[in-house]
């Protein structure tokens, strides 16, 4: 059980949790209240991220309401059946950078609903083709509305999107000598009803829009098949080979800009491999390099999505896209002893018919105007080649019982060769740093998170609002977090979040960060 309360935001959070078990099953169930007000900014530094001198950002305050629920039972000694149910929802949550940099007069996720169930059989022994079998089947379901009216005495437009999948996947594990062998498949399938429809602000009288954000009654499908081979050379050298093929495939009707509907039907394939090796250099330092190709197909919104996007910007379909595919190699060292734990990836992907937004047309022109705003006509396009090379780092020692220092840092550049700009949505150099003492019951942490300057922006990010002119400035926070154990089920923990209460944003972020904010929560544990 958890309860917990912020000053940031006047979070409120409750969380109860029940557990039974016995040599035969394991039972757990759990739900979880929420409410979050408005949210507060720091009042120091970086005035010019926004463009008002509100402290209090609103509004971003929503409540919320989560249940799941999970029995994992023994059939017989070597067969388990997992159930499990996950339930979420979100009531009236709204979109700050819509009203904030849009002026919109409500703009609010209403409703968000999501629901999964799955059900996982295992088998252990006893099977002459493989060692361990596993399937698992599962029901997904998402329920996303918005409501979007600009001015008061405008209509009230109501987007509503539901998506439900329906999964099914088998696996299973074999060794062979100095082979362990995984192969498998899966399949999950979608459909989609999407409908819009607008309100009257004077009558209330709702009219039917043609189409809503995605084609109704859409469908998309996909498919894999896997094999994994695992080979132990020595006690010293893994190699790992793997191979996929992937099948996606989607139907759905396309309206054009004049009211046109005609049947739309794409399939993308393709197979792909990895390779990769683990050395051991000794007991405590080891190397690993890794080659894999990638392979994504364009989604559905992708491909279809009609309506208003980030900004001013309104998004229309382009049925005629390709897969992005995608060559990766990374090379890594892990340094890990009783006092020391360091990791360094360094790494590099080139990735051909990248997907990214660009300027298009609807109905003839490059604007289309809504409720008397104008928005700028984007599409999605395969626009070209890239390269995006990165470095990540993590360290923490151990400076002398009771003291551990931590840090870690990542680092990530992004360039379209084919139009010699950056890869857009891009984050800054970041990372944290800290120190942590702990004793019996006793714990105290003291960090700092940190992100450099963001300047590399794409065409499509100098059309985010949520970019400031120029890049995302750099920040920084100071952090305290401790804690006290009592007895042996219940922890208190205070923390002190942004000490200094700057006023900074996240890179790509529609709203700046909690400014000060004391965090307060008792967890017990059973």
């Amino acid at each position: 059980s958890l309860l917990r309360y912020a000053t940031a935001d006047q979070e409120k959070t409750v969380r109860g949790e029940v557990l039974s078990s016995s040599s035969r099953y394991a039972f757990r169930t759990a739900f979880s209240l929420k409410q979050f007000g408005d949210l507060r900014r720091g009042a120091n530094g970086n005035d010019h991220e926004i463009s008002s001198n509100e402290l209090v950002q609103s509004p971003t305050g929503f409540d919320g309401f989560d249940f799941d629920t999970k029995l994992i039972t023994n059939l017989t000694n070597d067969q388990t059946i997992t159930l499990a149910y996950q339930f979420a929802k979100q009531k009236e949550v709204p979109r700050y950078d819509k009203y904030h940099y849009s002026g919109y007069h409500r703009w609010v996720y209403n409703p968000q609903k999501r629901a999964l169930s799955y059900a996982i059989y295992e088998k252990t022994g006893g099977i002459n083709l493989f060692d361990v079998l596993r399937a698992n089947i599962s029901f997904h379901s998402q329920r996303e509305g918005r409501e979007m009216k600009k001015g008061e005495v405008s209509s009230t437009q109501k987007d509503l999107d539901n998506v439900n999948t329906q999964g099914v996947g088998v696996s299973g594990v074999k060794e062979i000598g100095h082979h362990r062998l995984v192969t498998g498949g899966e399949l999950y399938r979608d459909r989609v009803s999407s409908k819009r429809y607008f309100v009257d602000a004077q009558s209330g009288e709702e009219n039917s829009d043609p189409r809503g954000r995605y084609p109704d009654g859409a469908s998309y499908q996909s498919i894999g098949l896997y094999l994994q081979d695992e080979i132990r050379i020595n006690n010293r050298l893994l190699t790992k080979m793997g191979f996929r093929y992937s099948s996606y495939s989607t139907e759905f009707d396309l309206t054009d800009a004049y009211g046109s509907v005609s049947p739309f039907s794409q399939t993308f394939t393709a197979g792909t491999g990895a390779v990769g090796t683990v050395l051991k250099l000794s007991r405590f330092l080891s190397l690993n390099f890794n080659v894999a190709q990638a392979f994504r197909a364009p989604n559905l919104s992708d491909m279809a999505k009609l309506g208003e996007s980030k900004g001013d910007v309104y998004e229309v379909p382009n049925s005629g896209l390709k897969p992005e595919r995608m060559y990766n190699t990374d090379l890594g060292l892990k340094v890990y002893s009783p006092t020391l734990r360091f990791s360094a990836t360094v790494y590099r992907s080139d990735i051909t018919d990248i997907l990214i937004s660009d300027d298009a047309t609807y109905a003839g022109a490059n604007t289309v105007m809504i409720n008397d705003k104008i928005f700028k006509v984007k599409t999605k396009r395969n626009l070209g080649e890239a390269v995006i090379r990165g470095a990540e780092f993590a360290f923490d020692y151990s400076l002398a019982d009771p003291l551990t220092f931590r840090a870690n840092l990542t680092s990530t550049i992004g360039e379209n060769t084919t139009l010699n700009e950056p890869v857009g949505g891009i984050p800054p150099l970041f990372g944290l740093a800290g120190i942590r003492w702990s004793r019996g019951r006793l714990f105290f942490d003291a960090f700092v998170r940190f992100a450099s300057r963001q300047k590399r922006l794409s065409s499509d990010d100098l059309d985010d609002p949520r970019i400031p002119a120029g890049g995302t400035p750099g920040w920084f926070t100071i952090n305290t977090r401790g804690g006290v154990t009592f007895g042996q089920s219940f922890i208190l923990q205070i923390s002190l979040q942004n000490v200094l209460d700057r006023n900074y944003r996240e890179h790509g972020s529609g709203m700046n960060g909690p400014g000060r904010n004391i965090i307060l929560s008792l967890q017990a544990r059973q």
